[in-house]
């Protein structure tokens, strides 16, 4: 059975869903210009010692984490609407939707 409407709590994740993979395709764009000025100068690659080891570490730390959040919330999506129609209002609680890892 297809979900013919969709209610409250669905509308708002789609838009936040789609407004994440635009902002995210710009942030790849933004990512690649700022490691080739890190990597590269004058059109040749800079040698190991005249790179910025900490700002290109960080960056690659901040592509992996955005992209890891990125896929979380589409696979979440995914689930909420495509997966399991029928289990939307289960699946509407606050607390599942929270990316918070618990340290013991």
């Amino acid at each position: 059975m297809a979900v013919d409407v969709l209610t409250g709590f669905e509308v708002p994740t789609l838009v936040a869903v789609f407004l994440q993979s635009i902002l995210y395709g710009i942030y790849l764009v933004t990512c690649g210009n700022c490691a080739s000025a890190l990597t590269r100068v004058n059109g040749r690659w800079r040698n190991r010692r005249e790179i910025q080891w900490p700002f290109l570490l960080a960056g690659t730390f901040l592509l992996i984490n955005s992209t890891v959040i990125v896929c979380i919330g589409f696979y979440r999506c995914l689930e909420l609407l495509a997966f399991n129609p029928e289990g939307l209002a289960d699946r509407a609680q606050s607390t599942y939707w929270l990316n918070i890892f618990k340290v013991r």
